[in-house]
C-alpha cells in the first residue's frame, strides 16, 4: 500500500513539477560535465554499499 502511494506521488511530481520549456530561473542544468556525472552517481553508490 505504502509502495503504491510513493509511487503515485512520484509520478505526480514527475508530471507538475517540471519548469516550462526555457525557463532558466533556477540556473541552467548541469550538461557534458562528465566529472559532475560520474561523482553525482558514485557518491550514493559508496554509500548506500558502505
Amino acid at each position: 500500500m505504502t509502495s503504491d502511494r510513493l509511487k503515485t506521488l512520484v509520478g505526480y511530481s514527475i508530471l507538475t513539477g517540471r519548469a516550462p520549456k526555457g525557463d532558466w530561473s533556477h540556473g541552467h542544468p548541469a550538461r557534458s560535465d562528465v566529472r559532475l556525472e560520474i561523482l553525482w552517481t558514485a557518491a550514493p553508490t559508496v554509500l548506500v554499499l558502505k
